[in-house]
């Protein structure tokens, strides 16, 4: 830009425009824009202006304070000393751009623009062009030093704003990144909410959003602090899902006034506007179901902020809200890539636990990072067996597990049936019989299959998942002594029912071996049945009409068997099965299946087991189960716990931690109004108020 020289000839006050260049002490400064000269007061008259640059005072060149200690919280160049003088000018001289500048520098630069906009331009036919020019040095000092000083991104905001509407210029929300002062409503948002409520128009949700987070009742907290992005979006989803196109407010009687605080002591404290606008901040309905929608988004962004705050980086993703995950894409792709690539075509497959676990860079992860992790599988589409979170075994990186494609219904299913609890266990017994040979053969695995298949009337997608779970278990058998636990529950008529049904799986190859009865044998003793009606069972078995195929028993020794049916006088070349038989033998199944759901359901209160027994005599604390209150009454002895701790005292109770720090707070909320847990690590326990609870 082409620059004006002035020499200076008088010292009377005047405004140097933008673009001209002046000499105070020696020193050049370009770019114009400061008021030069002596004697002019400030508008409320009661000292000097302070951003008047008065040649005739010292300036110490030689040692400039460019620190600003001997700066004045309110600078005025005609009281700052000289050294603060030759720091100033030197700034004005580099042109305003040394961002490490102090502060105070700054603002006493500053207070030149707020007079010239706010006074002179305002009581005279302003010049458009300065207008903007001065707007646009606004914006450059923000650019600069607005996220260095909190105080002056506040003022020179407030200030664009407070120009704007004095001259007619556009108004602009400020940047939705930037934490608000709390309690001071930007001008823009209410000059746009009394406009838009003028106009009949519905408030949009980021306008929504900054009308109740500047509401001096808001505390947004941590969460909000710590995930802004993610709250922002979350809300603007919630709003609209509430109130579609955005609230439509109808017009209040209050109309608004527009109050401006300036940075320099030269204004008027406060300036005042009147305008012909409702003043919609001064309703409280609206402001009551905006805090509402708040207060969601919050409680579902907890569990996630607090794992970010713990730095658990890509496992932080699996307390996500299902509805941000879309957004997040890019996150998942590495992981999304290798479940892919293992897959390739195929519905589920077998693959080494390392290749899944590197993404958290640790072979033996603690359960609740599994949990996490397999979640976070959950959230793009796939699961994964063994899966901890149903109360699975943990992984290790030398294991092999199994990997599924979820359905789209079935993604962030954090639960399954009590009907899929008694099928798996119906798994685990059909697996511990059908090894009991050495192999699994085709016949058994097609019984199990068309089991899986027809008989169980569950989910498309817990069939997957109990498809995944059989491939898992057939490489890791059960220990026939805890399966036999909860079987053990029903009564003698139900065990019956369920060991001829393994009885038909031994019998499904038409060739019974020594091992089988064997193993049969030992399931009857663990259910509390005879062992030696083995035999007559299943003979039982192979002379129904299901029995189709002849029975074959290998020899063994010592020798066993049972009266059979002559074998065929022909050779069999190959096991054929007979539908009409498999779906006799499913019917049985589906008749097992369903006595055996009742483990997890009625049969749990007549025929309760010592921790049931033991879970009926605790104390339950109001608005907890069994679990959460004893977990609860485990943290009352200390008021802070390692997160490593906590982890460990849910997962003895059976709980996840993200879940149990929900619960109890809920719990803490509805009855006292405030949370029990708070922090990251270590977790803040209020002992207090867990007394009060107890109580």
């Amino acid at each position: 830009m082409f620059q004006w020289m002035s020499s200076l000839s008088s010292t009377a006050p005047r405004w140097v425009p933008a673009g001209e260049a002046v000499t105070v002490g020696g020193v050049r400064i370009a770019g114009g824009m400061i008021y030069v000269g002596a004697g002019m007061e400030s508008v409320v008259g009661r000292s000097d202006e302070p951003a008047m640059v008065n040649p005739n005072l010292k300036v110490n060149l030689g040692a400039p304070d460019r620190k600003g200690a001997t700066m004045t919280y309110y600078p005025s160049y005609s009281s700052i000393t000289p050294e603060a003088r030759g720091a100033y000018l030197e700034w004005l001289s580099h042109g305003r751009s040394y961002p490490d500048a102090y502060i105070g520098y700054v603002f006493l630069f500053f207070y030149g623009l707020e007079r010239r906009l706010l006074h002179d331009l305002s009581q005279r036919a302003s010049n458009s062009d300065e207008i903007d020019l001065i707007l646009v040095e606004v914006d450059r000092l923000l650019l600069i030093y607005g996220e260095r000083n909190r105080s002056f991104q506040g003022y020179a905001t407030r200030l664009r704003e407070m120009a704007a509407l004095l001259f007619d210029r556009p108004l602009v929300l400020p940047d939705e990144s930037v934490e608000p002062y709390p309690g001071e409503y930007p001008i823009a948002l209410k000059v746009g909410l009394g406009k838009l409520v003028i106009e009949g128009k519905p408030i949009a949700p980021r306008m929504a959003f900054s009308w109740v987070e500047h509401h001096p009742d808001t505390r947004l907290g941590t969460v909000v602090q710590r995930c802004r992005k993610e709250f922002r979006i979350l809300f603007a989803l919630r709003y609209r899902e509430v109130f579609g196109d955005g609230m439509v407010v109808q017009p209040n009687k209050t109309l608004l006034k527009i109050q401006y605080y300036p940075a320099s002591a030269s204004l008027p404290r406060p300036m005042m506007v009147k305008t012909r606008l409702p003043d919609l901040t001064t309703l409280s309905v609206p402001i009551k179901r905006l805090r509402e929608l708040v207060e969601s988004c919050v409680e579902d962004l907890s569990a996630y902020s607090r794992a970010m705050g713990r730095g658990e980086g890509m496992l932080a993703l699996a307390y996500l809200p299902g509805k941000l995950l879309p957004g997040r894409k890019k996150d998942f792709a590495p992981l999304q890539q290798c479940f892919d690539s293992a897959l390739g075509q195929s519905r589920q497959c077998k693959m080494p636990a390392r290749e899944i676990l590197r993404f958290i860079g640790k072979e033996s992860p603690r359960k609740p990072e599994l949990g996490a992790l397999w979640t976070l599988a959950s959230n793009i589409g796939f699961g994964i067996e063994p899966d901890p979170r149903f109360l699975g075994p943990a992984v290790r990186a030398d294991e092999r597990v199994v990997v599924f494609r979820h359905l789209s219904s079935e993604l962030r299913a954090f639960s399954v049936s009590r009907e899929y609890e008694a099928a798996a266990l119906l798994l685990n017994f059909a697996v511990v019989i059908s090894l009991a040979d050495g192999t699994m053969c085709d016949s058994e695995q097609s019984l199990i299959d068309e089991y899986l298949k027809t008989a169980l009337n569950l989910p498309e997608g817990e069939c997957r998942r109990l498809h995944a779970y059989l491939a898992w278990l057939a490489d890791h058998p059960p220990k026939l002594s805890s399966i036999a636990k909860k079987a053990i529950l029903l009564p003698e008529s139900r065990r019956r029912d369920l060991v001829r049904f393994l009885a038909s799986i031994v019998n499904a190859d038409g060739v019974i071996s020594p091992g089988e009865i064997k193993t049969l044998g030992k399931i009857y003793k663990s259910l509390g049945l005879n062992p030696d009606e083995v035999y007559s069972d299943l003979h039982l078995v192979a002379t129904t009409k299901a029995a189709t195929e002849p029975v074959w028993v290998k020899v063994g020794d010592p020798p066993v068997g049972f009266p059979i049916p002559p074998p065929p006088s022909h050779a069999i070349p190959g096991l054929t099965l007979d539908t009409a038989a498999i779906a006799r033998k499913l019917a049985e199944t589906h008749e097992v299946h369903a006595l055996l759901s009742d483990i997890f359901s009625s049969e749990e209160d007549e025929h309760p087991t010592t921790t049931q027994q033991f879970q009926a005599e605790v104390q339950t604390i109001p608005g907890l189960d069994v679990e959460h209150s004893l977990l609860l009454r485990r943290l009352m002895e200390a008021s802070h716990w390692a997160m490593e701790e906590f982890d460990a005292l849910c997962t003895e109770f059976g709980l996840m931690a993200s879940g149990a720090i929900e619960t109890l707070n809920e719990a803490a909320y509805n009855s006292l109004g405030a949370p029990l847990l708070e922090g990251d690590d270590p977790l803040e326990f209020d002992l207090a108020l867990a007394q009060e609870m107890v109580k």
